[in-house]
């Protein structure tokens, strides 16, 4: 039997459990914890089934296990530098008391904040001198 056979059985099934969840669910036979346990069964199955294909596929090559590296190396500095840049102290504004803002937790939320700015500006200076790389050819 084929890896495609097998792949299009077990979608068939997993699609069957999920049709008769919902009927059941809207048919107000169960409630909504068994569709959400199967939601995350479903989200849990697509994760690892992604993380497994994409380190195996890393591995196939000398090069690609290079580039893949460099990318996650390359990753983890701009995250270093997000951290370094982002605060720690805790913000006030307008109903702050009911948070549980710790210094920990503002300095998580800075470098997020600190990591999107710098990839979103890595994005938009990619476009412009994509742009421009073409314009001038």
């Amino acid at each position: 039997m084929s890896i495609n056979k097998i792949v299009s059985i077990i979608s068939y099934v997993l699609m069957g459990i999920s049709v008769i969840l919902g009927v059941l669910f809207f048919g107000d036979v169960i409630t909504e914890n068994p569709f959400i346990i199967w939601a995350y069964i479903l989200l849990g199955l697509a994760v690892a089934i992604t993380l497994i294909f994409s380190v195996v596929n890393i591995f196939k090559s000398k090069e690609n296990a290079k580039k893949s590296l460099i990318s996650i190396l390359l990753a983890g500095v701009l995250l270093l530098i997000s951290f370094f840049l982002a605060s720690s102290s805790i913000p006030h504004f307008f109903g702050w008391e009911t948070f549980d803002i710790t210094p920990g937790v503002s300095r998580f939320v800075g470098t997020g904040l600190y990591m999107t700015y710098i990839c979103g500006a890595i994005a938009v200076l990619s476009i412009i001198y994509s742009e421009i790389s073409a314009a001038l050819r």
